[in-house]
């Protein structure tokens, strides 16, 4: 569909306007690769931080003949470099401007 334009006598074509839908994505986040990628290593996570707290008390009791002191100490030493690493981790997160790293890996749908 064409017209001339009334002002300057060019020729002007007429489109209809279309509006655009977003896509959705069938099978929701499990088909977004970045949200597979940190879904996969969270579970990671948390299964070795599981295996963890049930091998501690394994190792202590049974080849380090330890007691409930020994164990103690062992965990606390955990905890503290536990503390520490998410406070230099957060420090350092921090210091970053702009920062939007789990906004990127998380964005869905694309």
């Amino acid at each position: 569909m064409n017209a001339i334009h009334g002002g300057t006598g060019t020729l002007v074509e007429k489109r209809p306007v279309v509006e655009e839908q977003k896509k959705t994505v069938a099978g929701g986040p499990l088909n977004v690769r970045n949200f597979n990628l940190l879904f996969g290593g969270q579970t990671n996570s948390v299964i070795g931080v599981a295996l963890y707290l049930v091998a501690l008390p394994t190792l202590v009791h049974g080849p380090l003949h330890g007691n409930a002191s020994t164990f103690g100490i062992i965990l606390v030493a955990w905890g503290a470099g536990a503390f520490v690493g998410a406070i230099i981790a957060g420090a350092l997160g921090k210091r970053k401007k702009g920062s939007s790293c789990l906004l990127r890996v998380c964005s869905w749908p694309p």
